[in-house]
């Protein structure tokens, strides 16, 4: 078996982890893997997706027990025999994401239509929106912020929004804190810490968004809105993003840049 997890594996061991695994057995996790300390659920859970090595060697863990692999495993559909050992659980499991794909393309729909419409549907772990209006780029602004601002509640983010060369821009004020991550598995990992460890979560105002296609074919959106931890709002926000359509993927819009500027109570 190889040491070196596919992409699709990397994205499921991720979310295995972040979903089933508390902060605190996280960072233990990390420690007994790469005998390394980390202070972040988020940083421990990054070195083990990237740095762990193979499946069996991250879950094979004492701390990962065999029934999390095998309720894990029932939640999604794999029908597991119950007399399965924990290597023919992660096995199951290695199995299950390669053959797994998360995909949010943003379809451009004929431009014929004069009603805005838009359609989420989730299909295990497919996420896809389809939508039409006679205003190009304002639909195309309101359609990934409806697919951004709701994979807050509950977290739920896909490196699928972004190029793997993105950058995410975070400034926090007062106090002039800026964070510049690179990646879209470390914006995902940042995203997921946001509401997780630091308890914020971004809600955007619908009024605010502003989309516009600009002369390079890129597709600039602006959107403001609300800052809130449980039971209060602690600040406001202002987001700027740019995103470029996958040429790979017809009608399907990627992030490459995003700035995001909070000003706290």
């Amino acid at each position: 078996m190889s040491l070196q997890l596919s992409y699709s594996q990397q994205e499921g061991l991720e979310g295995f982890l972040r979903s089933n695994i508390s902060t605190e057995d996280t960072i233990k996790l990390a420690k007994t893997v790469l005998n390394l300390s980390f202070k972040y659920a988020s940083e421990a859970r990054e070195a083990l997706v990237n740095k762990g090595g193979s499946l069996q060697n991250i879950l094979g863990r004492r701390l990962v027990l065999k029934t999390l692999l095998q309720d894990y495993a029932t939640n999604n559909n794999l029908k597991p025999p119950a007399t399965a050992t924990k290597d023919q659980l992660i096995d199951l499991l290695g199995k299950h994401w390669e053959e797994s794909s998360m995909i949010v393309p943003v379809n451009e729909p004929p431009s014929s239509s004069s009603s805005r419409e838009i359609q989420q549907y989730s299909q295990q772990e497919e996420q896809i929106v389809h939508y039409s209006d006679e205003d190009e780029a304002q639909n195309l602004a309101m359609g990934f912020c409806d697919v951004f601002f709701s994979s807050f509640h509950p977290a739920n983010f896909t490196t699928d929004l972004f190029f793997d060369d993105c950058v995410f821009s975070l400034r926090i004020n007062p106090g002039n804190h800026v964070e510049e991550i690179h990646g879209s598995s470390r914006i995902t990992s940042r995203l997921y810490s946001m509401v997780q460890e630091d308890e914020i979560i971004l809600t955007a105002n619908p009024d605010s968004v502003n989309g516009m296609v600009e002369s390079h074919g890129c597709l600039g959106v602006l959107v403001e809105g609300t800052l809130h931890s449980p039971g209060a709002t602690v600040g406001l926000f202002q987001q700027k993003c740019i995103l470029a359509q996958d040429p790979h993927l017809q009608g399907t819009w990627r992030l490459q840049n995003i700035e995001i500027e909070c000003l706290m109570k």
